[in-house]
């Protein structure tokens, strides 16, 4: 997929077309940036594991998105416009333990400011950073009938990255390149949507998708 700027453009608005997070995220930095605010993209590494579980991370196959709204200040804030079905719907500022409200008020996210563990880094004499810093955005569910769930969705730092960065990833992801794992849209058609849907219907939901061997549905409830 042609994730430059005219081609998304193309694809987006005279195509009808979707994408996924290169694409989204790309056009979208370049609509902020046109209203006026200065931005740049980021990369995350995707978390596999399930909720409740340690995470299993991805190498850096996720863009997203830092803005800096307010002139003379450097307070930013994170926003991604393709992070999947439980990603964030409102910007969420980049501080330790900041959290938002996700799609219903169910839903919440935050992030939390660490050390990668796998780093070889050691940490510095008199500072509270932790060596090999990383974020991580946690997604987390309440439910009426059971326990709160938690999940990393994707850890990321806050470096820059350009267009020939994304360039190498998106190769990796759309022609299979890398792990099988790391390629879901080389054999997959991926579409998301969201809306309300009663108990009854969310029951109806659950059914298909058991008896489905053609298509993969994933429905959440909030």
């Amino acid at each position: 997929m042609d994730i430059s700027v005219p081609a998304l453009y193309r694809r987006f608005v005279v195509e009808g077309k979707g994408s996924y997070c290169f694409g989204h995220n790309t056009l979208f930095l370049q609509m902020i940036r046109a209203l006026g605010y200065r931005a740049y993209s980021g990369s995350g590494r995707i978390n596999t594991a399930p909720a409740n579980y340690p995470p299993n991370f991805l190498s850096f196959v996720h863009e997203l998105l830092f803005v800096q709204p307010l002139k003379g200040s450097n307070t930013t804030y994170v926003v991604d416009a393709s992070g999947g079905g439980s990603c964030i719907t409102r910007p969420i500022l980049l501080k330790n333990g900041a959290k938002v409200m996700g799609a219903s008020p169910s839903e919440g996210h935050a992030l939390v400011k660490t050390g990668r563990v796998e780093s070889s880094l050691e940490h510095i004499p008199n500072s509270k950073e932790p060596a090999g810093v990383e974020w991580r955005l946690i997604v987390t569910h309440a439910s009426d009938s059971g326990p709160t769930s938690t999940r990393i969705m994707y850890s990321f730092i806050e470096d820059e990255f350009f267009d020939m960065d994304y360039e190498c990833s998106n190769i990796g992801i759309y022609t299979g390149a890398w792990a099988e794992k790391e390629s879901l849209f080389m054999n997959n058609i991926v579409c998301a949507r969201c809306f309300w849907l009663s108990l009854d219907i969310l029951d109806a939901w659950d059914c298909m998708r058991m008896n489905s061997n053609d298509i993969s549905v994933h429905v959440q409830r909030h």
